[in-house]
């Protein structure tokens, strides 16, 4: 009789195995959920990674006269339109 009374106590105290299986899909589909939403953020990361390589790299020099300047972009104030012959202000 003892025995009976303390296998009904031991198997009260654990959860039933539909409650484990429950708590371990809930689990399994918040992982999914996590990496789902993982993917686009991924993406956007690659994205950027891409861009920021492809650039040129900026190189600034500086002038004789001490001003710094981009290499590969006229200066500011300078004139290149075709309709003035691509002069710029420096040349006058």
């Amino acid at each position: 009789m003892r025995d009976a009374a303390t296998a009904d106590e031991a198997t009260m105290g654990r959860p039933k195995y539909y409650e484990m299986d429950g708590a371990l899909r809930a689990n399994a589909n918040r992982a999914w959920l996590l990496a789902f939403l993982m993917i686009p953020i991924t993406l956007l990361a690659i994205g950027f990674a891409v861009f920021v390589r492809l650039q040129p790299p900026t190189f600034i020099g500086i002038g004789p006269h001490g001003d710094p300047y981009v290499l590969g972009h006229p200066p500011k104030g300078t004139v290149t339109d075709l309709a003035t012959g691509g002069t710029d202000q420096f040349m006058n």
